[in-house]
């Protein structure tokens, strides 16, 4: 029971994680086809000045941060925190308008994946 209930326990965030991946996915798509001049709802013109950061660090670095620290869990810990930063990067570039918070978060977990990258 216990190994099930730790395996989970491991499970959930990663799930998360990628809902987030797919979220800021969805949003740079519509950002971007909002910058070559689709009609797009009001949402994704909001987005539009945040579609590099959005995609780039938001989608691939969470993406690639994530699937390091999978591969480098048993041995650094601490590699879990970097594609947890860049999500919550991610969240608040899609949360915000100007992405003024999400990105100094984005560039922080950009800089942790640099040494999960490296290890």
């Amino acid at each position: 029971m216990t190994g099930q209930m730790n395996a989970a326990m491991r499970t959930v965030p990663r799930v998360l994680m990628l809902a987030t991946v797919v979220a800021a996915l969805l949003g740079g798509l519509g950002s971007g086809l909002a910058r070559l001049g689709w009609q797009m709802d009001a949402l994704s013109t909001d987005w539009m000045l945040v579609h590099g950061p959005l995609m780039i660090s938001g989608f691939l670095g969470t993406l690639i941060c994530l699937e390091r620290s999978t591969a480098l869990a048993s041995r650094y810990r601490w590699s879990v925190l970097v594609p947890l930063i860049t999500a919550c990067g991610a969240i608040a570039l899609l949360a915000s308008k100007d992405g003024g918070d999400g990105k100094s978060a984005v560039e922080r977990g950009e800089r942790g994946g640099w040494c999960c990258c490296s290890a």
